[in-house]
């Protein structure tokens, strides 16, 4: 097996062992105080913990970007009195946040980026329309597949589907077309050899699988042990996700191995002061 194990989700989704050190190390005190909200659902907790994914975020970077965020949802918020028909409102929200973060696609962005550069993949699309969403009172099903993510909102017996990294047809409203975009995932996904499944997902599960893009970049670096501390987090966040789980497993392991070679060459390292006699 390569050791550069990359499991794609569009996201690419980049597709509690206490026996490693500290449990759930945390990188920053931001961090730290994020995860002791974990059982609170509010708009601003879940928004702290998907950027705590990232070592530079801090409470300053975090204050910055709520205000961006309060803002735009106070304009979304005010639109909604005026804006009668659901769907009319819907498509001028998916517009409205593509238009104020959604500039440009890049595989693995760290959350923040897509506030402060307006870079975004479909887990940071998705989660920012669904911290939107649910703040103006709307229920949002979240959906994870092998490769991708998206979200549906459902009002009554109607469903509206929301595809971050669709900025032309993200945005449909007919029942049928919703069925055929799904049919179009899983054609996707099986033509890549990738397992066929769509799970709906919890906001909080979503920021887990933040903290595993974050943790797969420093696999695929070889930081295996900045990887697996990550990977401690996005399990707590989503523990019920199988490719945590696997790539955990895996990063302990070469965390494990790589320590044991280090043991092993200071073993065979001969001290010069006592190295034998020596011949004149």
């Amino acid at each position: 097996m390569k050791r550069n194990l990359y499991i794609l989700l569009c996201l690419y989704l980049i597709p509690l062992f206490e026996s490693f050190g500290q449990v759930h190390p945390f990188h920053s005190t931001f961090e730290q105080q994020a995860f002791t909200f974990t059982d609170s659902v509010s708009h601003e907790n879940l928004l702290a913990l998907f950027l705590a994914s990232n070592t530079s975020a801090d409470e300053k970077q975090f204050a910055q970007i709520n205000k961006q965020a309060e803002d735009l949802y106070l304009l979304l918020k005010q639109e909604k009195q005026q804006i009668k028909s659901e769907r009319r409102y819907l498509k001028w929200v998916f517009d409205q946040v593509k238009n104020e973060f959604f500039h440009e696609y890049e595989m693995y962005p760290a959350f923040y980026r897509t506030f402060t550069q307006k870079t975004y993949n479909c887990l940071s699309g998705t989660a920012l329309y669904a911290l939107f969403l649910q703040k103006l009172g709307y229920t949002v099903d979240i959906h994870e597949t092998a490769l991708h993510a998206y979200l549906l909102v459902k009002i009554n017996k109607r469903q509206f589907l929301m595809d971050a990294t669709d900025p032309e047809n993200g945005f449909i409203s007919d029942l049928i077309m919703i069925k055929q975009r799904e049919q179009m995932y899983r054609q996707n996904e099986q033509a890549k050899n990738q397992p066929a499944f769509n799970r709906n997902i919890q906001l909080i599960e979503l920021a887990g699988l933040q903290y595993y893009n974050e943790a797969m970049l420093q696999y695929n670096k070889q930081n295996y042990k900045e990887s697996a501390q990550l990977l401690e987090k996005a399990i707590r966040l989503y523990p019920r996700s199988e490719r945590i789980a696997i790539l955990q497993t895996s990063a302990i392991n070469l965390v494990a191995s790589t320590s044991n070679k280090k043991d092993n060459r200071r073993k065979n390292v001969v001290n010069p002061a006592s190295a034998g006699l020596s011949n004149k």
